[in-house]
């Protein structure tokens, strides 16, 4: 593809709203790009649980203060998943 920019798996990660330090704990390239595609980006899942918590007429989640370095451990049975981005 003509002018296409492959992304690392760290900008990738950013881009779906994950943190900058944030670790994927697959053992293969394959299977953190899995992980990456595949996950339900992190502000979307607050928004998600937000709402939730709203709509049960619950206490709104706080904000974490301090930026987690968490690992997320590989999905079973992960499919290479391929991203370029074309300007």
């Amino acid at each position: 593809m003509p002018n296409a920019v492959i992304l690392s798996e760290k900008a990738a990660a950013i881009l779906q709203g994950f943190p900058p330090r944030w670790k994927f704990a697959g053992k293969t390239k394959k299977a953190r790009w899995s992980q990456i595609g595949m996950a339900m980006p992190p502000p979307l899942a607050r928004a998600v649980a937000t709402s939730i918590v709203a709509a049960r007429g619950e206490a709104v989640l706080r904000k974490p203060t301090a930026e987690p370095a968490p690992t997320a451990p590989p999905p079973p049975n992960c499919e290479s998943t391929n991203l370029t981005l074309s300007v």
